[in-house]
């Protein structure tokens, strides 16, 4: 049975529940009010003010064959428990956002450790777009896009159940079907990034590993754009 663990402030609940596993408590969520230092893919910071989003991390049997990635199944049960909270269908965006009216009102960060894979999810809830840094253009939560507060406890507590629901192998085509269908990057002209290059493309499917299927410019041929040095951009930015 999962214990969880909460607490007031930490610098990265990804870090508390990895080291928790190295320590043999390998069946954790580990929860907190404050993040001073989250992060997400590629090391970029994770905006995680106190009291006013989810910080999550879960730890979760993982050998590394399932065909399902866990930052897939993570994107489908977090939009599906916000969809049904808000009352408006949350969209994803490859690999591990969380999109509410093109803005990112969360992200996923998957991580192996021993035996477990640590699946941090955040998600803004209840800032104001006032709360939000400048600099964070692309960023809201589900209060400023929808106009009322939202219970924290309440929805991530439906997230957990949501969680323990799609892990179970059973259910990876409902959930792969799922996060394709509501993936905003499908049909979007994409700038690809890494390793130091820059391509542009068309983003025609999605592959069951995660992988983006995009149709580039310079070759008219469809590739597979997967890893975690990979990112994506729209023609006017973020989305």
């Amino acid at each position: 049975m999962k214990r969880l663990i909460w607490l007031e402030s930490t610098a990265s609940t990804n870090d508390v529940a990895k080291e928790l596993v190295r320590a043999g408590k390998k069946d954790v969520i580990v929860a907190a009010g404050q993040q001073t230092a989250g992060r997400g893919r590629q090391g970029r910071n994770f905006y995680s003010p106190p009291n006013m989003g989810i910080y999550l991390s879960m730890a979760l049997p993982y050998d590394g064959k399932r065909s399902l990635p866990p930052t897939v199944i993570a994107g489908a049960a977090a939009a599906s428990v916000l969809s049904t909270a808000c009352g408006r269908q949350i969209g994803c965006k490859w690999v591990n956002d969380l999109l509410l009216d093109g803005y990112k009102i969360g992200g996923i960060l998957s991580e192996l450790c021993q035996d477990r894979v640590i699946v941090g999810i955040g998600v803004n809830v209840n800032q104001t777009q006032e709360d939000i840094p400048q600099e964070l253009s692309h960023i809201s939560s589900l209060a400023a896009r929808c106009g009322r507060m939202f219970c924290v406890v309440a929805l991530r507590d439906a997230l957990i159940r949501e969680m323990d629901i799609r892990w179970q192998p059973e259910m990876d085509e409902e959930t792969f079907a799922y996060y394709r269908k509501h993936l905003l990057t499908l049909g979007q002209r994409v700038k690809v990034m890494g390793t130091g290059s820059e391509r542009w493309g068309t983003a025609v499917g999605l592959a069951k590993d995660s992988a983006l299927l995009v149709c580039f410019d310079d070759t008219s041929a469809v590739e597979r754009v997967i890893g975690p040095e990979v990112s994506i951009r729209g023609p006017h930015g973020y989305l």
